[in-house]
């Protein structure tokens, strides 16, 4: 029965799954992304930034539209992860910012 219930409620998109990562048990590489939205003439200072602070961690910034830039980037732990997301609201010129994390590999 409960069974039936889930699968009636994701089909009418009510419940949303997604995969947690072990907190308590961090091993391997970490894939995470930041969504950034900023002032459109601060656009290409935040991305030199962003590339002299993260240098080793970027793997790739990519433009969506004027306003809009993903950073992708790798950490060892979720610690790192949130703290860039939290260093990056704190530049000149973000608006705003989202954390996506992808995929943590063992």
């Amino acid at each position: 029965m409960a069974r039936y219930r889930i699968t009636k409620l994701l089909g009418l998109d009510m419940l949303m799954v997604r995969a947690i990562i072990n907190s308590q048990k961090q091993q391997g590489l970490i894939l995470y992304e930041l969504e950034l939205s900023v002032d459109t003439a601060s656009r290409y200072k935040i991305i030199k930034h962003l590339r002299e602070i993260y240098a080793d961690m970027i793997w790739s910034i990519r433009t969506i539209a004027e306003k809009i830039l993903l950073a992708n980037l790798f950490a060892f732990t979720l610690a790192e992860s949130e703290e860039a997301y939290v260093n990056v609201l704190k530049l000149e010129g973000v608006r705003s910012c989202s954390l996506f994390i992808f995929k943590e590999i063992v």
